[in-house]
């Protein structure tokens, strides 16, 4: 059964990796930025430094208890790593079992948003939201929420297995989960050598 379901997670995450192509290679621009990393100093510890898509250090003062999750990926990603307790909103496109691995665990958090109401999300009064840079092109979204004092991290969609490894590193991270966070990544080691 467990294998099973790293196999699903895997096969989820291999439909937003060939999405993901599909969507750069439509891009006018090549994206620039890449998954992001941490330099934190000592697992699970607070605050912690994360590097965004963009190549900044994000500080988080606290391990988050109020996370929002905009897109998909890192959704199912989190949902797989922090207790539902602690996400507070989710994208509405998680709910569907066809887009989403995880649709029958984000059925436990209540709340859904999107970006383009950034009012829906603030409302909520997250501590944490992680969003995709393609939903945030133009920064104003990160602008908004930061003017509103919430920590934003933005990553970038992994397109490759090692990019998928960084942003399970990068949220693990963000979310006081390092070892649920190497959990994950052990148990994408394991399909791809098992392939």
């Amino acid at each position: 059964m467990r294998k099973s379901r790293s196999f699903r997670f895997l096969s989820a995450l291999l439909v937003f990796l060939a999405a993901g192509l599909i969507l750069v290679s439509c891009q006018a621009a090549p994206a620039t930025s890449t998954t992001a990393g941490t330099t934190s100093a000592a697992p699970d510890t607070f605050p912690v430094n994360v590097t965004n898509a963009a190549g900044e250090t994000i500080t988080i003062e606290s391990k988050p208890q109020a996370i929002i999750v905009t897109n998909v990926w890192a959704a199912e990603i989190l949902l797989d790593m922090v207790d539902t307790s602690r996400i507070k909103g989710l994208s509405a496109w998680g709910d569907d079992p066809v887009l989403s691995e995880a649709a029958d665990k984000a059925a436990a958090v209540a709340a859904r948003v999107s970006t383009q109401e950034p009012e829906g999300i603030v409302a909520l009064q997250p501590d944490l939201v992680i969003i995709d840079s393609f939903s945030d092109v133009d920064g104003s979204l990160t602008k908004t929420l930061q003017g509103a004092n919430i920590v934003v991290l933005q990553l970038s969609s992994p397109t490759d297995f090692d990019q998928i490894k960084a942003a399970i590193a990068t949220l693990a991270a963000a979310c006081g989960e390092t070892a649920k966070g190497q959990e994950l990544i052990d148990g994408v080691d394991t399909v791809l050598n098992d392939v």
